[in-house]
């Protein structure tokens, strides 16, 4: 019989943002796993706030328990007490009791369906904390995405609901080293274990065609994911407009786009993409950027694109960020703007060594990441 398990993220599959834990739910399913995958819940007021999410959400929860893939279902509850940054609905106690108030009854949904026992419950969005309420699971992983507590849009009370969940699981995973001392002192089983990269992506035949776009002779540097509160729109402005013989490419979705700057004359910006699509605009390009911020948030920051820039043998430029700083990678780091255009200029006159950016990649693909929590976490 088949191992069960259920993880509770944030991002529905088949997302063109691939988070960690959609990463780690393909490791397990070629391991003969069966996964139910919670994209969290959905609520009234995603129909006003986040009109894209009340759509995928919905969708999800008008089929009943979807089948995916092989091996893979998912589910989204509809709740009618969602924990929010919002008066009333920013507490500890509504946090862990949204799933009760939903419909169906999402407790009696997980019996009726089979998943109410499970050999691991694994978390990473704590508005589905409640889980382990109504969950029998012989493993429970807490992993920390990111330090969401930083997140704007994040409950204020959710470092508070974190630090009381704690207790509730066997291992907690972070992917940032900050937080580690503080957990230590709350939990004996804590473990590092940052983003990875799906190789394999990066292999497969057709994926290095050039893109109609870069037929160009332009120096290429290009930007993959989310455009966010993160993101610094000032920052790339300023090195767009002192780097003209240089192209930039934009690839991807978020709430804050800086209109200004995708009309600039050699800024392209192409929205968002599929995986399979972007990694032709990777392997083509000659410089990958993460022209972030450098605050709270951005400094716990694991970035997957840094190990996909890696892996597609390109350049990083980015700025200095603890987190991104620490992991040992080959990159250039700028601390100002005036760095961040020297070093674009310093990695296309001198980019770094392709061999060692793919050596550094397949040492930190997903498969080794997974490998780790399979031999120290899940026997």
């Amino acid at each position: 019989m088949s191992r069960k398990a259920i993880f509770a993220d944030f991002l529905v599959w088949g997302n063109s943002f691939k988070v960690g834990s959609h990463n780690y739910i393909e490791q397990l399913i070629a391991d003969g796993w069966e996964v139910l995958y919670l994209p969290g819940y959905w609520h009234v007021w995603n129909l006003f706030k986040d009109k894209k999410r009340w759509n995928e959400c919905s969708r999800i929860w008008r089929n009943g328990i979807g089948h995916v893939e092989h091996n893979l279902y998912t589910y989204s509850p509809l709740t009618f007490l969602p924990y929010r940054r919002k008066a009333f609905f920013d507490s500890c106690r509504v946090a862990k009791r949204s799933l009760y108030l939903t419909l169906p009854y999402f407790p009696r949904w997980l019996d009726k369906n089979g998943w109410n026992k499970v050999d691991l419950l694994w978390v990473s969005n704590l508005q589905m904390v409640s889980l382990l309420q109504f969950t029998k699971s012989k493993k429970k992983i807490y992993r920390i995405p990111d330090n969401m507590s930083k997140f704007s849009s994040v409950p204020s009370t959710y470092q508070d609901l974190e630090l009381s969940s704690l207790k509730g699981f066997d291992h907690i995973i972070s992917t940032h080293r900050s937080n580690l001392d503080k957990l230590s002192q709350h939990h004996p089983s804590v473990h590092y274990v940052p983003n990875g990269v799906d190789l394999e992506r990066f292999r497969l035949p057709g994926n290095q065609g050039l893109p109609p776009e870069y037929r160009n002779d332009a120096p290429k540097v290009v930007y993959v994911g989310a455009f966010e509160e993160w993101f610094d729109w000032k920052l790339l402005g300023e090195a767009v407009n002192r780097l003209p013989d240089f192209r930039f490419y934009l690839l991807g979705r978020g709430k804050i786009i800086d209109k200004n700057v995708i009309a600039m004359n050699n800024v392209s910006f192409l929205g968002e993409k599929s995986q399979s699509e972007i990694v032709p605009y990777l392997v083509n390009a000659n410089v990958g950027i993460i022209p972030f911020k450098i605050d709270d948030l951005t400094n716990d920051i694991s970035p997957i694109k840094l190990f996909e820039y890696c892996a597609a043998g390109l350049t990083t430029v980015t700025m200095a960020l603890r987190e991104t700083m620490s992991i040992g990678a080959p990159l250039l780091a700028a601390a100002d703007v005036n760095e961040f255009v020297d070093r674009l200029r310093e990695a296309v006159d001198d980019p770094l060594d392709k061999n060692e950016l793919i050596r550094f990649a397949e040492a930190n693909s997903w498969r080794v990441r997974y490998e780790y929590i399979r031999k120290n976490l899940l026997q």
